[in-house]
């Protein structure tokens, strides 16, 4: 079935709705309908960041399930939540600074 109103506005209402930074209400807008759902996602996907190795174990999953989820994201920001000092190894005869290693 399609909507009365035009997918513009739809996006438009969506777009209102991320500009307030309300991700539960963005999650919201995920099941209003299939209309609505195409650009929540782009708004709740667009930055991701892991801080934790449960978060990236939450990531794997949905990524095993549903891989067009990273379609949307245009910054993946990986925390590494222990620093540590700077560390170097060698691959194929590259020399390559690592500055934290994601548990």
């Amino acid at each position: 079935m399609t909507s009365p109103l035009p997918q513009e506005l739809m996006d438009t209402i969506v777009d209102r709705v991320a500009n307030d930074r309300d991700t539960a209400n963005l999650g919201t807008c995920l099941y209003v309908s299939r209309s609505f759902w195409s650009r929540s996602r782009m708004h709740l996907f667009r930055d991701v960041r892991i801080e934790s190795t449960t978060q990236c174990v939450h990531l794997h999953v949905r990524l095993a399930m549903d891989c067009t989820v990273a379609m949307p994201v245009h910054k993946w920001d990986i925390v590494d939540p222990i620093p540590r000092a700077p560390r170097r190894f060698k691959e194929e005869g590259r020399d390559i600074l690592l500055l934290g290693v994601v548990q």
